[in-house]
């Protein structure tokens, strides 16, 4: 599960809580900066050496992000979405098709494999 360091109150780390809950990421959040634990604070600084958030943590790696990661992650994120909706309706499609009674044409109607296009000749 991803973890998301930063208060949510920062504008920069809504925008990260906004994307992931978009694309429906689960996430947890740990409060860091003003208010909260300091930035300075040298385990932070382990997360992020520059000290800044939001930090994202999948577990095989941690992205500081500014407004050029998070938008490809966004897109990364949607795509990865957007192609497993796709899966599922040509999962949907298939289960359809297999349904049909063998006598159907390739379209679904009986009669349609006959068919061909004509085409104006000289």
């Amino acid at each position: 599960m991803l973890k998301v360091y930063g208060r949510a109150n920062s504008i920069n780390v809504r925008k990260v809580l906004w994307m992931l809950d978009e694309v429906g990421v689960e996430y947890e959040r740990e409060d860091w900066g003003r208010g909260f634990k300091s930035t300075d604070d040298p385990v932070f600084r382990t997360i992020n050496p520059v000290g800044v958030v939001p930090v994202i943590d999948d577990g095989d790696y941690r992205l500081a992000v500014d407004s050029a990661r998070g938008k490809v992650t966004t897109q990364q994120a949607t795509i990865e979405r957007i192609g497993k909706q796709i899966e599922a309706q040509r999962a949907a499609i298939d289960q359809a098709k297999a349904q049909l009674p063998k006598e159907a044409g390739p379209l679904g109607d009986a009669g349609q494999e006959g068919r061909q296009r004509r085409f104006p000749g000289p």
